[in-house]
């Protein structure tokens, strides 16, 4: 199954690239189908997609639309989230 992974971050955060240094190395160890997107809060697009998701702090990460992890996440509960996504956890 394939799991889509939205980033939302802003230039200015200074806690964002942490975040986002995380994500990939969790996502480069997953064996499956992963689509990741970057959506900077501070755009007209990004500002629309973070109301849909009602994200209102970054770093933020959705994990198919329905999971949503704010602040510089824990390895371990990222990984687990994203694993029972593909399938491969439960």
């Amino acid at each position: 199954m394939m799991v889509r992974v939205e980033l939302f971050y802003s230039s200015t955060c200074p806690h964002c690239p942490r975040a986002k240094e995380i994500l990939v190395e969790v996502l480069d160890g997953i064996d499956a189908e992963i689509r990741f997107d970057e959506v900077n809060v501070l755009s007209p697009e990004g500002i629309e997609k973070a109301k849909k998701h009602g994200i209102l702090a970054v770093p933020a990460i959705v994990i198919n639309s329905r999971h949503v992890i704010v602040g510089v996440p824990a390895r371990d509960r990222l990984l687990k989230v994203i694993t029972r996504e593909t399938g491969n956890g439960r």
